[in-house]
């Protein structure tokens, strides 16, 4: 009898057993399907990702590449302001040694300018008395 007991609280106890592993096997199969999903989200949102990316990479690169033109492009715009510069300081530079150089006959020309019209104003002065003179005569 002590053996059929025995027996009868292994089986209850095996029975308990089996029930606990089907449970605990139960919830582990609803973790695993969760972690599936959760890991087929994340593939298909990694691969999105991946394609944004390579799509930004590549703008990244037609932007570089379309400011590296423009680059050359201002390049060879800033060198002729440069040679225009360059060239107005020689044009320059040759007027002030040009004008030192003259500078007395300029001053010379300047004075008999000067003096004739001055002779001009006293001419026209004259005539205009002349003028008064006849009228009131």
């Amino acid at each position: 009898m002590i053996i059929e007991i025995s027996v009868g609280v292994i089986a209850v106890a095996v029975v308990f057993l089996v029930i606990y592993l089907i449970s605990t096997l139960q919830q582990l199969k609803q973790t695993l399907n969760q972690v599936n999903q959760t890991a087929t989200i994340l593939e298909k949102d990694t691969h999105d990702l991946l394609t944004n990316t390579n799509g930004l990479v590549s703008e990244t690169r037609t932007v570089v590449e379309n400011i590296k033109s423009k680059t050359e492009n201002t390049k060879t715009l800033f060198q002729a302001i440069d040679k225009i510069g360059k060239q107005m300081n020689e044009v320059s530079t040759f007027v002030s040694k040009a004008a030192a150089e003259n500078k007395e006959k300029l001053g010379g020309i300047l004075a008999v300018v000067g003096a004739a019209m001055n002779l001009v104003q006293e001419w026209r002065q004259n005539n205009e008395k002349r003028r008064m003179q006849d009228v009131q005569k």
